[in-house]
């Protein structure tokens, strides 16, 4: 605790110190693209605009590499398995504010109920950075980044949409950039609602009752500048209901009356200097999130947790020299009605790069020492050979990520264990080598990776949470993007996976092929269509038996049109109602429409 007191004094002289020097323009964030040779897909607001839905999960669809699994539709729990690993190996950033929820049984993000009206760029990393954001991310991160007000350049700018579609679906929100001379940011609220479709596999439940969901986020995000500091602020509220009915299996339209309300609270501070070392930055965040089920079998259930993160940042450059250092201090809670528990962990970490000519490395370590599990330390380290169009690249990283306080100490439900106390931290090994070669009309990336795994969390029912043997992933991926002139362009990518282990780990495909065309045949108007193939997997059905999922293909297209301040879109997912299905829910949504309106206003 006494870190945490030190911390915020210094936030507060900095804070408090004389306005009396010039003013300075600083960033000292992390920028782990700095420190990452490998292929790194960034989304701007306009493939933001070109998903088609209000949800991340269609955006990230569209990203070579990343496999998305929903129980049902909007509202239903998802999950995001990144080149082979698991959901919860993914850390979810919000502008470098870890949101994994720390209530769920595995720490992973779950972004049912995040909308995106504020989100200006997702950035997915698809090699594991335990240096810079630990243990959360030996899979990989996904760093999302609000917008802060107007641009450099920019008026400030004002949004309204409306939008509604299939299963009686809704949608609004509203967005307003402010400035006030040296301060700027923006403020958004958005609602959705949606009376849904059934969760389960009604062809073995024989369930068809809808189950609905409502969504409200609320959000703040500023910058704050004074004569030599800068501060960021950051408030989000993100409010989920969604129904979860047919549990019981009693029959056709059944209407269980289960539900599950969740409540995320996040908050954030950063205080950014400039030095003759370098840029300084103090950060403090909170994650806070309170979830509440209700079900007719098992009555009513509260899961509480927080994770409170305290970190000093220093990135400095020196020539060709790039490197970011820091101390972390996380102190983590987790509560239900019959558990309490809570960890620390502190962090120290150094990261470089260094450029010489055509050769450009990078190196980091990160050491941690766990309040239950004592020390233990990940390492990343690159080279990049660039010859303009063409770059060859190698990367290595290793990571360690220890249980959730649920895995740990969750009590026995209905007889049968489920927290087990001797579970060790789970660890990932990953290198990777490819090309990039850019020309005039095309950009291709082509990537092998292997991500080794070991001690890996399962959960068996009637045992309880177990380490599994290891098992190694290895793959190839290729992204492809053609341009024709300045109207088409074209998207293609495909993911190869292949599980050295004698069981293929659940709901991973072997084969992923992505397309996506673009075409703008006059200024206003842009047309796209989007197909999505995913191979054969497997699942564990209600009796221990693993059995396989039939492969899968999804075409969307869609319509944005554009005129002065106004924007409308049309979207059409599943052209061809495709049914498909895994073991307990709906796999894949059937047809259905989604248009929204958007006017722009200074």
């Amino acid at each position: 605790m006494s870190k945490i007191v030190l911390l915020f004094l210094l936030i507060s002289i900095s804070v408090s110190a004389q306005d009396k020097l010039e003013t300075i323009h600083v960033s000292g964030d992390k920028d782990p693209l700095a420190y990452n040779f490998g292929d790194t897909k960034i989304l701007n607001s306009e493939d933001i605009k070109l998903s088609g839905s209000p949800f991340m999960a269609e955006l990230l669809k569209s990203v070579s590499s990343i496999m998305v699994v929903q129980n049902g539709g909007p509202g239903g729990r998802q999950s995001y398995f990144l080149r082979g690993t698991e959901s919860r190996h993914v850390a979810f950033m919000l502008d470098h504010l870890k949101v994994n929820d720390p209530t769920n049984n595995d720490r992973h993000f779950d972004s049912a109920f995040t909308l995106m009206p504020d989100i200006e760029e997702v950035v997915v990393f698809k090699t594991p950075q335990p240096v810079l954001y630990g243990s959360d991310a030996i899979g990989g991160v996904i760093l999302l980044k609000t917008r802060k007000g107007p641009a450099e350049g920019e008026q400030p700018m004002g949004k309204l949409s409306v939008g509604g579609g299939s299963f009686s679906s809704f949608q609004e929100s509203f967005l307003q950039d402010w400035t006030k001379t040296k301060d700027q940011g923006t403020i958004s609220v958005s609602h959705y609602q949606t009376m849904g479709l059934s969760r389960l596999n009604k062809k073995r439940t024989k369930s068809t009752e809808r189950d609905g969901a409502e969504v409200l986020n609320l959000g703040s995000s500023s910058t704050h500048k004074w004569s030599r500091f800068e501060s960021d602020l950051l408030f989000k509220y993100i409010h989920g209901v969604a129904e979860q009915d047919g549990y019981d299996n009693s029959g056709e339209n059944a209407d269980t009356n289960d539900r599950s309300y969740s409540d995320q609270y996040l908050a954030q501070h950063k205080t950014r200097i400039k030095s003759d070392l370098g840029n300084f930055q103090l950060r403090q965040g909170l994650n806070r999130y309170h979830r509440r089920i209700l079900t007719k079998l098992g009555g009513e259930e509260t899961f509480s947790g927080s994770n409170l993160a305290n970190e000093m940042t220093l990135v400095s450059k020196l020539g060709a020299l790039e490197t970011t250092s820091g101390l972390s201090y996380e102190h983590e809670s987790f509560a239900d009605q019959s558990i309490e528990k809570n960890f620390d962990l502190s962090s120290l970490y150094f990261h470089s790069k260094y450029q010489l000519g055509v050769l450009s490395v990078h190196g980091g370590l990160r050491g941690d020492h766990h309040s239950r599990y004592g020390n233990f330390y990940s390492g990343a380290t690159g080279l990049n050979l660039n010859f303009g169009p063409l770059e060859i690249f190698g990367q290595y990283a290793q990571g360690v990520k220890a249980p959730t306080l649920y895995q740990l100490f969750a009590p026995p439900s209905y007889g049968a264990p489920i927290g087990n106390k001797n579970l060790r931290p789970e660890t990932n090994k990953t290198t990777e080598a490819g090309i990039k070669l850019k020309t005039e009309n095309q950009d291709l990336v082509i990537t092998a990776f292997q991500n080794n795994l070991n001690s890996q969390f399962t959960y068996i029912n009637g045992v309880g949470y177990k380490n599994q043997d290891h098992f190694i992933i290895q793959g190839v991926e290729t992204n492809l993007t053609s341009y024709f002139g300045k109207k088409i362009r074209w998207q293609n990518s495909y993911t190869h996976q292949k599980f050295l282990k004698k069981l293929t780990p659940l709901r991973r495909p072997m084969n992923t092929f992505v397309s996506a065309l673009y075409w703008t045949p006059v200024e206003a108007i842009e047309l796209f269509v989007k197909d999505r193939i995913v191979s054969a997997r497997t699942d564990i059905d209600e009796l221990g038996k693993r059995v396989k999922l039939n492969p899968y293909d999804v075409m969307s297209a869609g319509v944005l049109w554009r005129r002065d301040s106004l924007e409308v879109s049309l979207t059409v997912e599943n052209i061809f109602n495709r049914v498909y299905e895994d073991i307990y829910a709906t796999a894949v949504m059937p047809l259905s429409f989604w248009g929204n309106l958007t006017y722009r206003f200074m």
